[in-house]
């Protein structure tokens, strides 16, 4: 589920052509990730939520670093356009 996520926000972002302008909303797109990485190192005993792993070897690390540089940066793209 969350590698297809992944997969669905840069295949929107590209049909959207959103990547055209990326280089105007890249400190949006640092923004969102730099926050989530924050809320992450800050909050490493106390979470408001945890996103659990469909697949075994996809630990939680990697989930968050695949959010964190993929997911939220690109939505963030498509929204500021």
């Amino acid at each position: 589920m969350h590698i297809i996520l992944s997969i669905i926000s840069i295949i929107a972002a590209w049909v959207r052509k959103d990547y055209k302008n990326w280089r105007e909303f890249y400190p949006t797109m640092q923004y969102i990730a730099i926050g989530n990485l924050t809320y992450n190192f800050l909050c490493a005993s106390h979470w408001l939520w945890r996103l659990s792993p469909d697949i075994k070897w996809f630990n939680y690390t990697l989930l968050e670093m695949a959010y964190t540089f993929f997911v939220f940066p690109f939505t963030a793209l498509m929204f500021v356009q």
